[in-house]
């Protein structure tokens, strides 16, 4: 098994209408390690991660916890099943424990079941103490018994290359967590008073619901939208056309090709989107940066809805984690995911989609091709975290 081969891996292009993404080159496990946490979004600890290939592209990035690896077949299968759909025929794998030897015993569970379906594993790499570990490799010159700092690659081109190309990760799942729950009590509060006490003079004609979905897009050209604004645009997702309409602006992947194109309030707001430069003719972000800034948005306007209010919070929950998974943002899609099924109130429907595709790494454009095997095109998925 080499230890220097090249492998390219470019950030997550969900669809195939979506601009290719730059690609960034690994060229050592220490790169691969030190890539980890960039494409997960944050640094993961007990976890053994899997980055699926196909002709040495990246096809998946996958999570499961190392207990339940080691404890349950079903994530391991889950991982296998997802992998192969992704049309991958190679794997790397990587270990994270605080020791070493328990890193290493899920990452062979994890290989053993990976080979037998058919797929070759390139690398068994495992994670602890800061440093890290090629389990199969023993050559001294590159893969050093007593491990290697993983911060000694903190300055490699591929390193340096996802720092500028992405937002950084976050210090572990926890941090995404909370940017996820509301942050903002006064700003919670002023949403919780305007659900409860609207106005008299409350007006929820399609004129009012456009203007609130810009102000929240942030493509009115005004400051951030008001705690009405939001109370309001979380009240309107309690109509399914009105997610519709969210689905078609912020996650057209989901619509497939029953986007409401010719409905006037779709086409205000990718008219505004448009005007804003940040979506193209086709109604889609630009680039992944664009995209970025979207979902920013996105999850602000759901962070600091009233958990207590779970008919109005859950619909609204479910337009953001539609939307992070389209954009192939599994770890927060799976956060936003795990707090709207934490409400007590019947789950929409949806809801139940996501956290089954999530589960199996199923992206919403194979949705859109029944009996698909998998993505067609060549793109890469984004991490499944």
């Amino acid at each position: 098994m080499s230890c220097t081969r090249p492998m390219g891996l470019a950030r997550c292009m969900p669809t195939s209408t979506s601009p290719a993404a730059p690609t960034v080159r690994l060229r050592s496990p220490g790169e691969i390690v030190s890539a980890v946490p960039f494409l997960l979004g944050f640094a993961p600890e007990a976890s053994v991660v899997v980055i699926a290939l196909r002709g040495g592209r990246m096809t998946l990035t996958c999570r499961a916890d190392l207990g339940d690896v080691l404890s349950d077949p079903g994530p391991a299968g889950s991982i296998v099943a997802a992998t192969r759909r992704s049309g991958a025929t190679d794997v790397l794998l990587i270990g994270y424990a605080d020791v070493r030897a328990s890193a290493a015993v899920a990452v062979r569970a994890l290989s053993a079941g990976v080979q037998s379906a058919g797929l070759r594993v390139q690398e068994e790499l495992t994670v602890a103490g800061g440093r890290w570990y090629n389990e199969v490799c023993h050559d001294e010159r590159c893969c050093p018994s007593d491990g290697v700092l993983v911060s000694d690659h903190d300055a490699a081109p591929s390193t340096m290359a996802f720092q500028t190309l992405s937002e950084g990760y976050r210090s572990g799942r926890d941090d995404l967590v909370r940017e996820c729950h509301p942050d903002r009590p006064l700003l919670a509060q002023s949403i919780r008073s305007e659900l409860l006490h609207p106005a008299d003079d409350e007006d929820l004609l399609e004129e009012t619901l456009v203007a609130d979905l810009l102000a929240v897009l942030q493509w009115s050209g005004g400051s951030e939208p008001t705690a009405a604004q939001l109370a309001r645009s979380a009240l309107a997702c309690s109509d399914p056309f009105v997610r519709d309409l969210w689905y078609a602006v912020v996650a057209p992947a989901v619509m497939g090709t029953t986007a409401p194109t010719m409905h006037r309030a779709y086409e205000v707001l990718r008219k505004a989107g448009q005007d804003a430069g940040e979506l193209d003719a086709d109604g889609r972000a630009h680039d992944p940066a664009t995209r970025d800034r979207v979902l920013q948005r996105v999850l602000r306007f759901v962070r600091n809805l009233p958990d207590e209010l779970p008919e109005v919070t859950m619909p609204a929950l479910v337009v953001a984690a539609a939307a992070h998974w389209a954009a192939g943002d599994g770890a927060r899609a799976r956060i936003l995911v795990e707090r709207a099924s934490a409400l007590p109130v019947q789950p929409l429907g949806m809801l139940d989609t996501i956290a089954q595709c999530l589960a199996r790494g199923v992206g919403p454009q194979e949705l859109e091709r029944p009996g698909s095997a998998g993505p067609g095109d060549g793109r890469e998925s984004r991490c499944i975290a």
